[in-house]
């Protein structure tokens, strides 16, 4: 309970914070240019540098057992996210189901989950949350990919495949893996860089995502039903059966909360950026993004909280 009440408290902070985004971008404040550029910023720089924070501790046999678990539940939780989106297809039309079925599937595990995480356990939780991180790449950069890519008939090769891992966050990752285990510490002022930027990823991240929202025409959301079944499958569907799931699987209660915490989110911001990257509906991916991320404010608590009464400490 104390930890839904802290998520809800958070949830409200990072919603105030959207408000001003939204702000900026609605009355003309920043341009779109501006949004784009601080993405780049976060994605490229803020989120890897508290990526590499995180793994800056010292060396813990348990902590690194905890980890691979950690991997374990978070592959587990990605392959359920992913046979949940099929539901996605039920009665889609073509031109919109590619991307109903990408929002129902990919979480805002990175803009949202990180500080959702952090606001609960600090970088102690997002050292093992980072996992899902992992498995939301390998997925996100395949199966999304493929996902959106299906009337094109892409095909992967090891090549392309080696080039969709070669961004920041995934890297930044594998790097703050090595140094944890191979018990590499960066000097002082490279770690209070990386401190001073991690800093900012909470207040950047809710940003750029209420102008992200600002850019909706969030009547038209509401207005398009369909979006609601998406909405379901993507902050109510999946997030109990993954709770039926951990009240059974024998893994540590702090593990499954981070996990479930960073699945909870509402649609990826990926939905909307996979979209035009792909020549896929925008307008879609824009409308399921903006009312999954309002109705977030209110189950990502409720979720956390029939987590805490139906998995056992």
């Amino acid at each position: 309970m104390d930890v839904a009440l802290t998520l809800a408290n958070q949830v409200f902070i990072m919603f105030l914070i959207m408000l001003i985004g939204f702000c900026l971008y609605h009355f003309k404040v920043v341009q779109e240019k501006t949004a784009d550029d601080m993405t780049t910023v976060l994605l490229y720089i803020v989120t890897p540098a508290l990526i590499l924070k995180t793994y800056q501790q010292p060396y813990s046999a348990t902590d690194a057992k905890n980890l691979l678990v950690a991997l374990g539940v978070a592959a587990l939780a990605m392959f359920l996210g992913v046979v949940v989106s099929f539901l996605a297809r039920i009665k889609s039309k073509p031109e919109y189901g590619d991307v109903e079925q990408f929002a129902a599937c990919f979480p805002n595990n990175g803009f949202m989950g990180i500080p959702l995480v952090v606001s609960v356990a600090g970088t102690a939780g997002v050292f093992f949350s980072n996992t899902y991180l992992m498995m939301f790449q390998l997925a996100v950069w395949t199966f999304g990919v493929a996902i959106l890519q299906r009337a094109n008939g892409m095909k992967f090769t090891p090549k392309t495949v080696l080039k969709l891992f070669a961004n920041p966050t995934v890297i930044s990752v594998f790097v703050g893996l090595i140094c944890y285990f191979a018990r590499i510490h960066f000097p002082s002022p490279f770690t209070k860089t990386c401190s001073y930027l991690a800093d900012m990823n909470t207040p950047l991240a809710m940003i750029v995502a209420g102008m992200l929202i600002a850019k909706v025409d969030i009547l038209k959301s509401f207005r398009r039903l369909r979006n609601y079944y998406i909405v379901f499958l993507r902050l109510i569907l999946f997030p109990i059966i993954l709770i039926l799931v951990f009240r059974y699987l024998p893994a540590s209660y702090e593990i499954k909360q981070y996990i479930m915490i960073v699945t909870a989110c509402p649609t990826a911001t990926n939905t909307i950026l996979f979209a035009k990257k792909f020549n896929r509906d925008v307008q879609t991916a824009s409308h399921i993004f903006g009312l999954c991320t309002l109705f977030s404010i209110v189950t990502i608590p409720v979720i956390l909280y029939l987590y805490s009464i139906f998995v056992a400490v």
